[in-house]
């Protein structure tokens, strides 16, 4: 008898250990999916949430924390593991940042300015030499009556212990970009619009700043501006309006830029290698132009919509001030804004990596959907109020899976792995 409980303590032993080797081989695989949900409008002051849910399999959305009531933006560095989030809406005063690696260490930042004089006219994440991470405002426009002022300094807001810092504007150099959320949404007040060579940001008064990066070669001719997609320490990728369906990219370790076709023009956003894209087109055209066409609009031209209004009409965008749902605007408000832009989103997504090549593409069907994040081989996307995750096998999906659907995942256009 003695024998045998010894024997039955070894095999539980031994069954334990196999259990432990067992995680530890699975523990590279991140266990949490977390979502930053919020609407940037000028209109309402709308809450954004922290929520988190298992990231391989159906389950329930979390709630983490509320982050604030309005949002002027979310700047993700997949790179640096960090996210910064500024509330409220249009003239922040507070950024949080959160580190993916330890999402229940955040970080509040206040911001002190003058907002009934200034606001801010470009903000940037920085990773700075000296300072490092943090973010970074340019406060100008000058609200008074005696006139309008162009930033000559930088408002630097620290990640780490310390007051805020003035950094000259040499300094946006350092900048760190991922691209655009997707949905109705403006990122006018986002875009780094870039010319001349070195590539320089323009300041006003026909000034530029250098972010000391030679443009590609084959475009010294070029006189428009090009767009930054992505900026971080192993890659720059820039677009250009006037040829939409290409991105250029520079290989930082190669110092090399190379041009790459995408499946069409639209909203970019990029996580490491990989860049997702969401096509957006004219709602005056039903179907995609010809690059090179050049398109007349009668205004005759049957109108497009963006697919999906019937399930965007019951999904409501609900304001800090809306006692309930009756008081909240909808998804398609936010979508039938856009149409009359002259602005349509088809549902068409596509991912594409920069270094091997493979391309994706996903019809959802619906005109509110987008990539939230690429990581590990694993895509995660969001359509309408559903979220998907599926692997990724050379230029195909397989083994999707529905994670979760409901009113949390409306307003979710940032993710990270933990």
């Amino acid at each position: 008898m003695l024998v045998g409980n010894k024997r039955s303590s070894v095999r539980v032993q031994l069954g334990m250990l196999y259990v432990v080797g067992a995680l530890i081989l699975q523990g590279a695989g991140p266990s949490r999916l977390y979502l930053v949900a919020g609407m940037q409008t000028p209109e309402v002051k709308v809450p954004v949430y922290l929520y988190s849910l298992d990231a391989g399999k159906p389950g329930q959305v979390k709630t983490e924390v509320k982050l604030g009531d309005g949002l002027t933006c979310v700047l993700p560095d997949y790179q640096l593991r960090s996210l910064a989030v500024l509330s409220p809406e249009l003239a922040p005063d507070t950024i949080t940042f959160i580190s993916m690696d330890d999402p229940g260490t955040r970080t509040v930042r206040s911001v002190a300015y003058d907002s009934g004089r200034f606001l801010p006219l470009r903000i940037y994440l920085l990773s700075h030499a000296r300072e490092g991470l943090g973010v970074a405002l340019e406060l100008g426009g000058e609200l008074a009556p005696s006139g309008t002022g162009w930033p000559s300094d930088l408002k630097f807001v620290p990640l780490k212990d310390g007051a805020d810092v003035q950094l000259p504007l040499e300094d946006t150099r350092y900048l760190r970009w991922a691209g655009f959320p997707g949905g109705p949404i403006d990122n006018f007040h986002l875009q780094i619009e870039l010319k001349g060579d070195p590539l320089s940001v323009s300041n006003g008064n026909n000034a530029r700043v250098s972010i000391a990066i030679s443009r590609p070669p084959y475009l010294r001719n070029y006189t428009g501006n090009l767009t930054l997609v992505a900026n971080d320490d192993d890659r720059t990728i820039l677009e250009s309006a006037a040829e939409p369906g290409v991105i250029d990219v520079l290989d930082k370790a190669k110092n090399e830029w190379r041009r790459i076709p995408t499946p069409f023009g639209g909203v970019l956003r990029a996580f490491g290698p990989w860049v997702a894209g969401l096509e957006v087109r004219s709602a005056n055209l039903n179907s995609a132009p010809s690059k090179k066409a050049l398109i007349v609009v009668t205004g005759k031209e049957e109108r497009a919509v963006s697919p999906g209004s019937k399930k965007r009409m019951s999904e409501k965008i609900r304001a800090s001030s809306d006692v309930s749902d009756d008081d909240s605007a909808s998804v398609e408000d936010y979508f039938a804004m856009k149409n009359l832009q002259g602005i349509v989103y088809p549902g068409e997504l596509f991912v594409l990596n920069v270094n091997t090549g493979a391309q994706i593409r996903i019809s959802t069907g619906s005109g509110d959907s987008e990539v939230l994040l690429v990581a590990n081989d694993v895509i995660y996307y969001r359509v309408d109020d559903a979220l998907f995750r599926a692997d990724i096998s050379g230029s195909s999906l397989k083994n999707r899976v529905k994670l979760a659907e409901g009113p949390e995942i409306v307003q979710a256009h940032w993710a990270f792995l933990n």
